[in-house]
């Protein structure tokens, strides 16, 4: 199947993309194989010739790569034995040699072709030449050196390096020219000493050259670097006044537009629906982007902590002896509980603490203290933030009861607050009566409520329980009863056991940035007793991360709504207005506004928002309905979480999607025309490891990054967060608890429990985390090396940090930041309206190429403004920025498939045939050929290639157009007219726009395939057979084949769950393709030979091969015209059948029509075989339609068309009706028909059909039959019944439709309509 959208630059794993469904050549209609297979031929039998297929090209770099891995350690083991064959006079260094050698042909390693050998030079020379002189220049030594010295410094490490490394036999420019210093010894011949002096001399003259050529580098940089500034100087005089004209052109055009939607409500909202700020004031939307910055920021740190704190623990353990106050052994449980208690100043632990006579940090193991201390200063300083929090501090006189309680109990938490965990809500069996633990602490309860009736009253109150005015009425007595009674409505409060009764009906409208004003508000479940009763769980590290990561969105999203009331509120556009503003607003002014209330902080209750913003400022949670709705709605919530879990097993937990997003997302630099000195790519990717592993290098850099949000918002990865974290939507019950347990916290059983945190989940997790912080890493490291850039081009037009303030009103990071979000990807910047299609079961990814819209109009935009700006370094910046766009999104594509065809010596017909005869998701692509072979004729045709757009972001720009240029070309080949190549082109421009939002996810795929597709893929394989089949079987396969879905793409390299194996026809494991190449059988099920090159070599670049297989293409293309040519017959024939009257009028259209139809599928059928020609010979093309048993063979190969006629059972079948056919006729519009060539023009339409005319010239609309593909099938069976009804009446032909499958469809749905 086609598991994923290749317009995505970060395209999911290609599942066996070269894959073909097989059929028995016997038996052409058959899909009884499964589609992953290849046709079985005789090679004894002259279609099969003998492959001269060389190795590919990535075949060849990954042998090239793998020869020099293996030649390093040999160059330094050939060093050591040739200083000792030099003093002893022996020959182990050939040994040596001989043993490298040896690896290399045991392994299959023989790197030939250009490919192969460039990559085994610098994996062997340029790498550690490179890393050395890179090593030297960062020797402290070396800081306050000469440019000269450091050169020097530089180029002698990587001669040296490259010295030791070189093996023997290696050639070098000397040797290449025939002379000079560098010219090695010829060592044939020689032995012992002598031979050993003469490698060791190679070796030094390998060095040399390394040396010069290290030296040279910088020079040619700067004059590359110097001749770009200067071509740039020179264009920025030209582009500069075409720049402003086209500014003042858009900004006109802008204002026109923002002209009409201030008039238009209906054009407003439209417009705001692809906005990333929607109605929001721009500086709004930034300051609410960078919410989620703030929080990341905090998290950072305090990761760091734990890290630091569990590294404490294992240190302390180490040394465990006696190392406690009262003389026992550490255990890590009791580490932690020390932990917890010096964390939340529990009572147990403070009152150790001064039995001890120490300060209640000591009493923690010395190699704890350090981080605990950092952490407990983390969280009060966030205390102390929200005590001064907005909402608590702007309006002190008017404070509610609850507000000055949370203040209270701001100061009382301090140095003790942190969030909490509890078993009720992660271990359904601990609620029982039958738990012994459970039971006794609930005895506890009702005894502490009896005993403490007022504690009793407050929780009463609370619950809302009718027990409170029992206790009111009994004043400081509480019956032993309701003790009881009031115990087990907290129980089941938090239990699960009621709560659906929480929430409200239908949908609600929450703030969408909500402030949690509960988070510190007086909680009677602090109360010892009643955590014990609920099962507190004493987990330090997950509990300070919970409480970090609330009070952290607390201060951020409090910092938002400040921001709203200190600059917006009031103010000339009218977006926010005080209370008393409002009061002074007419009624009718007054509905459209919108009072802002729970959740809005310091807005609340006092300030309204115009009612277009306010729709911006919340969201819509789904309500309960009733049980019939919410069954629907929760399982379509899990289909959603279930789309985004797919998701993610084939990006994060792919290694080739993470290569791939790492090395795509280069071109976002340089798209920007950031090559160069400017920033340093090894620093970012530093910068980024040390995040990721948490180390406190530059951790107040990165933090500052988050803050400004310009890491940590990866649009694919945010974008399936989204799905598995809310599914269809949040419910209307997803408030605070009232009591003062987060209720998200609760846990599925203790079965989940206990596995996610034992070893195994542990384990799992610990591996998941990794994999996802690596994915959004290849992320950060570009936006990272962006910002550097955009930093120091700004700094160096404007001289300094003042100047860049004055001349742009912010800071150069603020400046920096502001075009990195603007140009790159982010998910923060995706329009709502986009973000809400996720929730459809159609698309993958859609953040993604939406983003890709945003950013590049940006990016055209922020280079206009550059351009026009009157700073002539500014100038030159926007030139820079022009270039790089333009080179990235259409210079380099090109560029290099005209570098991959010079390479291969092929040419840009042959690659756009494979392109064109090749399955429907490459139509659009970039293709590099990568594999060749001699065929019959000697001459060189295609075996491989590799799509580029996979790895292209920017390629989604380019399908429209490469639509269109298809269409046009296909449509002059068919001989189409104009009109119909204008629909057609625009069509498909419109199909590949829209594809990556309406193509099938994964999931959905699956499930169709399953289902609607009555067990059958898209690629033809075969799911289940339902002709054979039982119900359990069909369930069973259909189970395995969606389940398919959910294999991580790590996991789909060693294999993969397939509905039917190809060897047993049942549900099963199929190995993947890197445990095939490790296998004894390396041919998979479809052919394809697996090799551990190159499949090493695969995982580890992101770069996929798709074998090119001519011959199959022409099986299933030959199967698919077969079809379309019967399916083009019955026009005519079905028409003619009826038992009516039949017209000669009716009988004549229809027959012209069915040539027409006839004609299209031969015409397309032809262009099919001339793009065919290009990589077969004219014999293998022949026999394979042959062997297919194609129609019309002689007539196809020569370009001739042989019209339709009827069939004598035809005519019988109109006699019997009592009609007859207007033979005499047919035979003359026969004639005309026969004299058209396959891909001639098409001539003028004929006029209407009557008694008295022939049509000379028939046409009608061109039929384009569906992309041949690997399992392309038909997707309807022609017509078996007579029609029984009246005549047919003339149609307009352009019901037909564009292909020879809608036509029929449509045909019959005007019969249908005609009473037929």
């Amino acid at each position: 199947m086609v598991a994923f959208d290749p317009t995505k630059p970060f395209s999911l794993e290609e599942e066996e993309a070269t894959a073909s469904p097989g059929f028995d050549p016997t038996k052409p209609f058959s899909l009884e194989e499964e589609a992953t297979a290849s046709p079985v031929f005789d090679p004894t039998k002259p279609f099969s010739t003998e492959s001269t297929t060389q190795e590919s090209t990535t075949q060849e770099i990954a042998e090239g790569i793998a020869s020099g891995l293996i030649a390093i350690p040999q160059g330094i083991a050939e060093l050591g034995t040739g200083l000792t064959d030099l003093v002893f006079d022996t020959n182990y260094t050939q040994d040596v040699t001989d043993f490298a050698d040896g690896v290399r042909a045991m392994a299959g390693i023989d790197p030939e072709g250009a490919a192969g050998e460039i990559a085994e030079v610098v994996t062997q020379f340029v790498i550690p030449g490179l890393g050395a002189a890179g090593a030297v220049s960062k020797l402290g030594r070396l800081k306050n050196a000469s440019r000269l010295a450091k050169t020097a410094a530089q180029a002698g490490a990587a001669g040296i390096t490259d010295a030791v490394v070189a093996t023997d036999g290696i050639t070098t420019l000397g040797d290449f020219f025939g002379g000079g210093v560098t010219q090695t010894t010829d060592t044939v011949g020689l032995e012992g000493r002598e031979a050993a002096a003469a490698k060791i001399g190679n070796k030094l003259r390998v060095g040399l050259e390394a040396a010069g050529a290290t030296a040279a580098v910088d020079p040619i940089l700067r004059a590359l670097g110097f001749g770009g500034r200067m071509a740039s100087k020179v264009a920025t005089p030209i582009t500069a006044p075409a720049a402003r004209i086209a500014k003042a052109a858009t900004t006109s055009i802008s204002s026109g537009v923002q002209k009409i939607a201030d008039e238009s409500p209906l054009v407003d909202g439209f417009l705001a629906s692809f906005r990333f700020r929607g109605n929001l004031p721009q500086d709004l939307a930034e300051a609410q982007s960078k919410i989620r910055g703030e929080v990341d920021a905090e998290l950072g740190q305090v990761s760091r902590t734990i890290l630091q704190l569990e590294s404490g623990i294992n240190d302390a353990l180490k040394n465990s002896e006696n190392i406690l106050t009262n003389g026992s052994p550490l255990s890590r449980e009791e580490a932690l509980n020390r932990l917890y208690g010096y964390l939340t100043k529990d009572d147990g632990f403070v009152k150790a603490a001064e039995e001890a006579g120490l300060p209640p940090l000591k009493m923690l193991p010395k190699e704890m203290q350090s981080a605990a201390r950092k952490a407990r200063v983390q969280v009060d300083r966030l205390s102390k933030q929200i005590k001064a929090s907005d909402y608590l501090t702007r309006d002190t006189e008017n404070l509610t009861l609850r507000e000055l309680d949370a203040m209270e109990a701001i100061d009382k938490n301090i140095g003790s607050y942190l969030r909490r965990r509890y078993k009720i809500f992660e271990d359904k069996s601990y609620a029982n009566l039958n738990n012994p633990v459970f039971a006794q602490r609930r005895l506890e309860t009702i005894d502490y409520f009896t005993a403490n009736p007022k504690a009793a009253l407050n929780i009463a109150e609370e619950l809302g329980s009718p027990i409170a005015s029992r206790v009111e009425a009994g004043r400081d007595t509480i019956s032993r009863q309701d003790a009881e009674a009031l115990t087990d409505d907290f129980l089941n409060r938090y239990s699960g056991r009621t709560l659906k009764k929480m929430g409200t009906k239908g949908s609600q409208e929450v703030a969408l940035n909500r402030l949690r004003t509960g988070l510190f508000k007086s909680r009677q479940a602090s109360n010892p007793v009643l955590r014990r009763l609920l099962g507190e769980i004493k987990d330090p590290i997950e509990a300070l991360t919970t409480t970090v990561a609330d009070m952290s969105e607390f201060v951020a999203i409090d910092k938002y709504y400040k921001y709203i009331n200190d600059n917006l509120v009031d103010e000339a556009a009218g977006n926010f207005i005080s209370k008393n503003s409002f009061d002074q607003l007419s009624e009718t002014a007054r509905l459209d506004y919108v009072p802002l209330e729970e959740g809005f902080g310091s807005l609340q209750g006092t300030v309204y928002a115009k009612r277009n913003v306010y729709k911006d400022l919340v969201m819509q949670t789904r309500g309960n309905t009733n049980d019939v709705g919410n069954v629907m709605r929760a399982a379509y919530s899990g289909f959603l979480k279930g789309k985004g879990i797919t998701q993610y097993g084939a990006t994060v937990l792919s290694p080739i999607t993470q290569i791939r997003n790492f090395t795509s997302s280069s071109l976002f630099a340089l798209a920007q025309g950031n090559v160069g000195a400017g920033a340093n790519i090894f620093d970012s990717i530093g910068t980024v490891w040390n995040n990721i592993y948490r180390k406190p290098d530059k951790e107040n850099y990165f933090r500052n990054l988050q803050r400004l949000g310009v890491v940590g918002n990866q649009s694919q990865l945010k974008e399936i967060d989204k799905l598995i974290r809310e599914g269809y939507g949040l419910t209307a019950g997803a408030v605070d608890d009232t009591v003062g347990v987060p209720l998200n916290e609760r846990r599925t059983g203790s079965y989940v429990s206990t596995l996610a945190n034992g070893n195994t989940g542990m384990f799992i997790r610990s591996i998941n985390s990794k994999a996802r912080d690596f994915y959004q890493g290849g992320d950060d490291v570009w936006k990272v090396y962006n910002f550097e850039f955009e930093k120091n081009k700004i700094l160096s037009a404007l001289g300094s940090e003042a100047q860049v303030i004055e001349a742009t009103g912010k800071s150069s990071d603020e400046y920096a930041a502001d075009i990195v979000k603007n140009t790159v990807p982010n998910y923060e910047r995706v329009p709502r309206v986009i973000k809400e299609l996720r929730k459809l079961p159609v698309g993958n990814f859609i953040a993604f190429p939406a983003e890709i819209l945003r950013t590049s109009a940006n990016t055209l935009k922020q280079a206009l403004d550059e351009l026009a700006n009157p700073n002539k370094k500014i100038q030159e910046i926007g030139m820079r920025r022009l270039t790089g766009f333009v080179t990235t999104t259409m210079v380099v594509p090109t560029t290099i498939q005209k570098m991959a065809l010079d390479l291969t010596g092929t040419t840009q017909e042959q690659i756009d045939a494979v392109r064109e005869t090749g399955p429907s998701w490459v139509q659009e692509s970039i293709l590099l050929p990568t594999s060749t072979k001699k065929n019959e004729d000697g001459e060189t045709v295609i075996t491989g290639y590799v799509n580029y757009s996979y790895t292209n972001p920017y390629s989604y720009l380019n399908r429209p157009a490469r639509a269109i240029l298809n269409a046009v070309n296909k449509g002059e080949d068919l001989g189409s007219d104009t009109s119909a190549i204008a629909t057609d082109a625009v069509l498909s421009a419109m199909t590949a726009m829209f594809e990556p939002f309406a193509s099938e996810s994964i999931l959905t795929e699956r499930v169709l395939d399953a289902t609607i597709r009555g067990g059958i893929s898209q690629t033809g394989a075969k799911v289940y057979r339902k002709e054979i089949d039982t119900p359990g079987d069909i369930a069973y396969k259909s189970m395995a084949h969606i389940s398919g879905s959910f294999v991580p793409g790590a996991a789909k390299l060693f294999g993969d769950i397939k509905a039917q194996k190809k060897e047993t026809q049942e549900p099963g494991i199929e190995l993947g393709r890197l445990a095939r190449a490790f296998a004894q059988d390396t041919k998979d099920p479809a052919g394809n030979e697996r090799q551990i090159a190159g499949e090493i070599f695969r995982a580890l670049s992101g770069i996929t091969e798709t074998e090119v297989k001519p011959d199959e293409s022409l099986l299933f293309k030959g199967f698919e015209y077969d079809k379309n040519i019967q399916s083009s017959s019955q026009i005519f024939n079905s028409a003619v059948s009826t038992r009516g009257t039949l017209s000669d009028e009716n009988a004549i259209e229809t027959f012209i029509n069915a040539n027409e139809a006839r004609y299209r599928v031969m015409n397309d059928m032809y262009r099919f075989i001339q793009n065919m020609r290009q990589n077969m010979t004219e014999q293998e093309v022949r026999r394979a339609l042959k062997k297919n048993g194609v129609t019309e063979l002689n007539a196809l190969m020569r370009g001739e068309f042989v019209p339709f006629m009827p069939s004598s059972s035809i005519r019988r079948t109109v006699r019997e009706n009592g009609n007859e056919l207007p033979m005499s006729r047919l035979f003359e519009i026969k004639e005309q028909f026969q004299n058209r060539k396959l891909g001639e023009p098409e001539t003028p339409q004929p006029e209407p059909v009557t008694q008295e005319t022939i049509p000379s010239a028939p046409v009608a609309e061109p039929i384009q039959s569906a992309t041949p593909q690997a399992g392309a099938t038909a997707s309807i069976v022609p017509p078996n019944t007579q029609a029984q009804s009246a005549p047919v009446q003339p149609r307009d032909p352009s019901l037909l439709g564009g292909n020879p499958i809608d036509a029929l469809k449509n045909l019959q749905i005007v019969r249908r309509l005609q009473g037929q």
